[in-house]
């Protein structure tokens, strides 16, 4: 198994805590009778060679572990 850099596993559990927070707060779009939450979007930006294929791996792993329901990853 690959060992992340302590700004690696900083960068996954910060993305982490937010998600948490967006369970807990999931914003609803209600429109009439319609209502339509808004998804979790989170954009990763860093330099070439920072890791951001393994923070964003190490991410969905402890993301994939508090919902039931599979992630959609683009």
């Amino acid at each position: 198994m690959l060992e992340l850099f302590d700004f690696q596993e900083k960068a996954a559990l910060k993305i982490v805590q937010k998600y948490e927070k967006y369970l807990r707060q999931q914003i609803i779009i209600k429109k009439g009778n319609e209502e339509t939450p808004v998804p979790f979007i989170q954009i990763l930006d860093a330099l070439t060679g920072s890791g951001k294929t393994v923070i964003l791996a190490k991410t969905i792993g402890e993301i994939s572990k508090l919902n039931p329901e599979n992630p959609i990853i683009l």
